[in-house]
């Protein structure tokens, strides 16, 4: 990077004046330099100067990693998936990540067979950790096709089915910022919601506010009224 020295400067804006900067009066340079300072300081805040800057980029939350176990309640950092933003999210559930039974394949087509529901709808990311061939082991979109099953597409056919310690771990957002609400929910500064009822629906991802204790909820499973009695 190529630098000037203050003098050099100053010594320039001097000559600009007419004035030899041997014969520069000490009131005038400190007002030079007064002058200068500001001005550098204009140059310094309207542009960016990467650098020149130290920087340091630091999470409030740890990052969400793939495989990782999380509790109902914790909360991480998600970096994305391609075009998704950068956010905090809260886990909703226990038993993330999911375990996966089997794995198989049609040429490029795999099919995961979960130990549990999976709680995922089409469209949902996931990653897949600990299969072997590690072909198997991407982030991807998914298709439901059950309560304990779903499929995804493999960048080539890893030319077996899958074996080993096989985990499924739900990306908090997809990669047009679409949230897993089965697992996830985005933090928030502050919540809001419907208040609770035994009447009232709620579907995956809304918020209800319980008024006995005064705290929010976000549902990842559809909770319907119950039904009307018979007459």
């Amino acid at each position: 990077m190529r630098t000037v020295n203050y003098s050099e400067v100053l010594q320039l804006l001097s000559e600009l004046a007419g004035i030899p900067y041997a014969d520069l009066p000490t009131a005038t340079a400190l007002t030079y330099r007064g002058a200068l300072s500001r001005y550098f300081r204009k140059a310094w805040e309207v542009e960016y100067w990467p650098e020149l800057t130290r920087t340091d980029q630091r999470y409030y939350r740890l990052a969400w990693e793939a495989g990782t176990t999380y509790a109902a309640g914790a909360e991480v950092f998600f970096k994305g998936n391609e075009a998704s933003s950068q956010s905090y999210f809260q886990s909703l559930r226990t038993g993330m990540p999911i375990t996966v039974d089997t794995l198989t394949r049609v040429t490029t087509t795999a099919t995961a067979t979960t130990s549990v529901s999976h709680n995922l709808v089409t469209g949902d990311y996931v990653t897949i950790t600990g299969a072997s061939p590690a072909g198997y082991n991407i982030p991807a979109q998914i298709t439901s096709t059950g309560a304990t099953t779903f499929t995804y597409t493999l960048a080539v056919d890893p030319g077996a089915d899958g074996s080993g310690t096989m985990l499924c771990s739900p990306n908090p957002e997809s990669s047009t910022g679409t949230t897993c609400v089965g697992w996830w929910y985005p933090c928030q500064a502050s919540y809001s919601g419907t208040t609770w009822t035994l009447t009232t629906a709620f579907a995956p991802g809304d918020v209800a506010y319980y008024a006995v204790n005064d705290t929010y909820y976000a549902c990842h499973t559809p909770a319907p009224p119950p039904p009307s009695p018979p007459l």
